[in-house]
């Protein structure tokens, strides 16, 4: 039996392990790799993607002439960076070391020219070259971390939001937007005035108080909502992804426009490609994170022996597959995994022989706790659920108009 590997599934962090390319810094982006533009925030101190997503906008588009609202005094003249294939890639790697020979190391212009750090023995694959997508970004975690850093940001989470002072410190040295600017009171002291896209106290006590916010921070949202919800699709169209891939960049320059450079991640940035490979790959129900985060956290209930994970891991997983091995010969009437009686069984015996309408041909039992008050049917309610007991009965449908 043969078998071939088509791509890798992992969070992004892995990602960079797995492929070689690192997913920190100005580089993180595995895709555009040294065509980016992201930089260090002054005051922030951290890699921001803040204005990075303009050239995947059409070439005339009015956002890409816009010095105001965006990183001021920049128009984005600039085109798409390409998608390189595996041959282009192969070309450029190939002369750097695998791990296996020289341990782990930074091949040269790392940081500047390329954020490579070694050869992956994924290359060694005769067919690795040729697949269109080796590395899959994981949709799970780019979906809860773009919810996380906007959740927390429109909640005014003190501790997590991204419209701190430094973030608006760092919002008026790279943007024209004089209402966001810190402002100094009587005393000398700088007060963070209250952002548009922030709910008030009374607000965040509301589960629908995201309706309050004003219509053109609303609509964004919404659309940003709607490009995951049809991402994760059960199916997915080709014209439908290729429209989305148009929407994309245009959406997170629309959120641009409302938030902070500081809440604009290499997670928000990689929403660009999602809809490219789930075009290549198709749906992402199996391409994410989702079934092995469910595992691990399995696995993780069995530690027993804190200061020997790895080991007590190893060894609960060893007794549970030889329990269910050993249970294949076991006498029938032995109750073990293979033959476990399902949680919801009601363990009703059913006649054959007695005469029954079918809808009451099915096993159940009372839910809930009994009260000591009964409740009473009047004649409506009576005639009522006799009625749906006969319109849902096979035997009356054929008599039915």
């Amino acid at each position: 039996m043969r078998a071939a590997l088509m791509w890798t599934i992992n969070d992004f962090l892995a990602y960079g392990m797995m492929s070689g390319w690192s997913t920190i810094g100005k580089l993180a982006c595995p895709i555009c790799m040294d065509e980016t533009k992201a930089f260090s925030l002054k005051n922030g101190r951290k890699v921001s993607w803040f204005d990075c997503n303009q050239q995947f906008l059409p070439l005339n588009h009015e956002f890409r002439r816009n010095d105001n609202i965006f990183y001021k005094g920049r128009e984005e003249k600039s085109r798409p960076p390409p998608k390189l294939t595996g041959e282009q890639v192969w070309e450029k790697i190939k002369g750097f070391p695998k791990i296996t020979e020289f341990g782990p190391c930074n091949c040269y212009g790392y940081g500047k020219s390329n954020n490579w750090t070694k050869r992956s023995i994924f290359w060694d694959l005769p067919y690795w070259k040729t697949n269109l997508v080796r590395h899959n970004l994981d949709v799970m975690h780019i979906e809860k971390n773009v919810f996380d850093n906007i959740f927390h940001t429109i909640m005014d989470n003190s501790e997590r939001t991204k419209d701190n002072e430094k973030a608006r410190m760092d919002l008026k040295e790279y943007c024209r937007r004089s209402d966001l600017h810190l402002q100094q009171n009587a005393y000398g002291r700088w007060i963070k005035s209250k952002a548009k896209f922030t709910l008030n106290d009374d607000q965040k006590k509301d589960v629908l108080a995201f309706s309050a916010l004003p219509k053109p921070i609303l609509k964004p949202l919404t659309e940003l909502i709607l490009f995951f919800k049809d991402l994760c699709s059960t199916v997915l169209w080709d014209d439908h992804l290729r429209q989305m891939e148009e929407n994309i960049p245009l959406i997170l320059c629309k959120l641009q426009r409302i938030f902070t450079p500081g809440l604009f991640y290499s997670m928000e940035h990689l929403m660009i490609h999602l809809p490219f490979e789930a075009r290549v790959c198709g749906p992402v129900q199996y391409r994410w994170m989702y079934p092995f985060e469910r595992f691990l956290n399995k696995i993780k209930k069995t530690i027993k022996n804190k200061s020997r994970v790895e080991g007590s891991i190893c060894q609960t997983y060893l007794a549970q597959e030889i329990s269910y091995f050993a249970s294949h010969y076991f006498e029938s009437h032995v109750l073990s995994s293979n033959n476990r009686v399902d949680r919801n069984d009601d363990l009703i015996t059913k006649n054959a022989n007695q005469p029954t309408l079918s809808v009451f041909n099915l096993s159940g039992r009372s839910y809930g706790k009994k009260k000591g008050n009964i409740q009473w049917l009047d004649d409506k309610e009576v005639v009522a659920a006799q009625l749906h007991v006969l319109i849902n009965c096979d035997e009356v449908k054929p008599f039915l108009n």
